[in-house]
């Protein structure tokens, strides 16, 4: 592990306290089990360019988006007035952000074959809770 923080969106960018209630496809995901993804980047720089470069930008990215999405950053609580739970952003909430680096090889973890499974668990970091956002991008296909 390289380096373990938590993101929280710029100060006083977002009022808080402020919530989002959940919905009937959230609350119905509450009692499974949470999804873990995990994203490999093979980076042909240096560590140190990589922590003195990309990643401030990669914080600042998130701290960024999460002043637009800043209830992510907060807990999911259930009020007594409110029908069901709702996610509460409180100034101070934040994210936990991970940053690790292995010595296995990137063709191992990655691409379109099978792969030994045991050697990923250990690679998943260790949360109470974890909201992840994820953001894809199709391109737009033309049909006749």
């Amino acid at each position: 592990v390289l380096e373990e923080c938590q993101i929280s969106p710029p100060s006083d960018s977002v009022p808080a306290p402020s919530s989002l209630p959940l919905t009937f496809f959230d609350i119905m995901f509450l009692t499974t089990l949470p999804v873990h993804r995990l994203f490999f980047y093979k980076y042909h720089h240096p560590r140190a360019h990589f922590l003195d470069t990309v990643l401030p930008n990669i914080k600042n990215s998130l701290s960024l988006t999460l002043q637009h999405f800043h209830p992510y950053a907060g807990n999911i609580k259930w009020p007594q007035e409110s029908a069901k739970p709702e996610l509460v952003y409180a100034e101070g909430d934040a994210v936990p952000l991970t940053v690790a680096e292995s010595d296995y090889e990137f063709y191992q973890l990655s691409g379109n074959h099978a792969r030994d499974a045991s050697v990923f668990p250990p690679l998943i970091p260790k949360l109470s809770y974890t909201i992840i956002l994820m953001k894809n991008l199709y391109p737009y296909w033309l049909c006749k």
